[in-house]
């Protein structure tokens, strides 16, 4: 690569003679046109492989002296502290509920195996008591590796899989009367700080931010009547509920309820919305005659348009000096937002665990003669993965007279039994002959059996 750089380097000049010209006749110009040369000299190969995402912590990790062994005690410290070391990069991903949930899976997985997430340690200090001992260790964990587990064990869903998200999200900076929102018949917004603060972590985490500049929620769109209609304000005769042309409403009100921000966030096809306010006022800190205190406070609530569920509400302040007072307010709106998007971002990702959790596992223990026949199998086995609600089929155990699948189903076992008796096979027929609440015993017989109910 060196010797590549230094070759067009030298060869600049042959390659464009008309160079040395703009030396002698327009210094400027021909300083500009080397220098565009060297970023493309210079920049880095899209093919280049890109260096893992990382993170650097220090941690203290303790060992017990027994006997004379502080070899033994200093080992133990050590890998006490990589595991402290995985723990804080974990606590960063995950919020305190969905680590308390799967703590056990978490400690199999991440925990005994520390050294396959980090990349290099080092033991910055060292102390040794009279029954412990303790060491500082600066460590490098794999952030990206450490996410790929979660993921892989539904934990966290995968960038890929992430959802949609529209925020509704009025704001109140300081000075203003009431807030600034996007939504309605005029929008009246500058930037709303605290959203922009939410949405780019959102973004770094992989999310898919719509972006609701030019978005016109209600052109052409008569059923948005209706449902306002349902859920109008106590002030219906306001200019909130005015109608245009008889087929459109239109929500002038910052103050969105949750039925409303789902309502509007369907129409534009989100998977997540996130409604709420940010508001800005002044803190009577001061120091000397100049730098003031601001503080912001978000509350926002992020729901599932699919079904409606809430899926986290929260509240987070934070402050910020400066001189300025519309400066310190938009600063303290960006750390506030800052700071309630990483909860938003780690809750939405573990949100994604809300439709495999609402699925029971169920068994089918298939029997009879037809078990033998292949195609037969193959063809019911095909089929259940086509069921509506039935997700994860797998094959458990395969015997000579029977098979044992298993399945992740949104339903009882007697609700997959009847949606089993509704499909109909050209070759066999289906003889459910027990079920229990978790599993089914069923007979793939001929069609003629079948009739005869033999």
């Amino acid at each position: 690569m060196k010797l590549k750089k230094k070759f067009l380097l030298a060869t600049i000049m042959k390659i464009n003679p008309e160079i040395r010209k703009y030396f002698f006749f327009n210094p400027i110009r021909g300083l500009f046109i080397i220098l565009v040369m060297l970023i493309f000299v210079f920049k880095p190969f899209d093919g280049m492989a890109q260096e893992p995402l990382t993170k650097k912590v220090k941690v203290v990790g303790t060992g017990m002296v027994r006997g004379e062994n502080a070899a033994a005690a200093r080992d133990q410290a050590i890998t006490n502290s990589l595991i402290s070391a995985v723990n804080r990069v974990v606590f960063d991903i995950l919020s305190d509920e969905a680590l308390e949930n799967n703590f056990k899976i978490i400690d199999k997985v991440l925990f005994n195996n520390t050294g396959n997430f980090i990349r290099e340690y080092q033991v910055l200090n060292e102390s040794e008591g009279d029954r412990s001992y303790r060491v500082l260790v600066s460590a490098t964990v794999l952030v990206e590796k450490v996410r790929e587990q979660l993921i892989s064990k539904g934990i966290l869903l995968s960038e890929s899989n992430l959802p949609g998200v529209i925020f509704f999200v009025a704001e109140k900076k300081i000075g203003d009367v009431l807030p600034q929102y996007w939504w309605g018949e005029e929008p009246f917004f500058s930037c709303l700080y605290a959203e922009k603060s939410m949405a780019e972590v959102l973004r770094e985490k992989g999310f898919k931010i719509i972006d609701h500049q030019g978005i016109d929620l209600y052109q052409g769109e008569a059923a948005l009547a209706n449902a306002v209609e349902a859920n109008k304000h106590e002030d219906s005769d306001s200019e909130n509920d005015k109608d245009y042309g008889g087929t459109t409403k239109y929500i002038n009100d910052p103050y969105l309820s949750n039925t409303q921000a789902l309502q509007l966030g369907r129409r534009i096809g989100a998977e997540v919305v996130i409604v709420g306010l940010a508001e800005a006022t002044v803190v009577p800190n001061t120091m000397g005659q100049s730098i003031r205190s601001f503080k912001a406070t978000v509350k926002v609530t992020a729901l599932r348009t699919d079904t409606g569920e809430v899926i986290v509400s929260l509240a987070r302040e934070a402050v910020a000096v400066n001189p300025d007072e519309t400066i310190g307010g938009e600063d303290a709106l960006k750390n506030a937002g800052a700071l309630a998007g990483m909860v938003l971002a780690n809750r939405i990702s573990e949100a994604g665990k809300i439709d495999s959790e609402t699925q029971d596992e169920i068994r089918i223990l298939v029997k009879g003669k037809s078990t033998g026949n292949l195609g037969k199998f193959v063809t019911f086995r095909r089929s259940l993965e086509h069921f509506p609600g039935v997700s994860d089929l797998q094959i458990v155990q395969i015997k000579p007279d029977e098979t044992l699948l298993k399945a992740k189903f949104e339903g009882s076992s007697n609700d997959f039994a009847e949606m089993l008796l509704r499909q109909s096979f050209d070759t066999f027929g289906i003889n459910i002959f027990e079920v229990d609440q978790k599993q089914l015993k069923i007979e793939l017989v001929p069609i003629k059996d079948s009739l005869d109910g033999t």
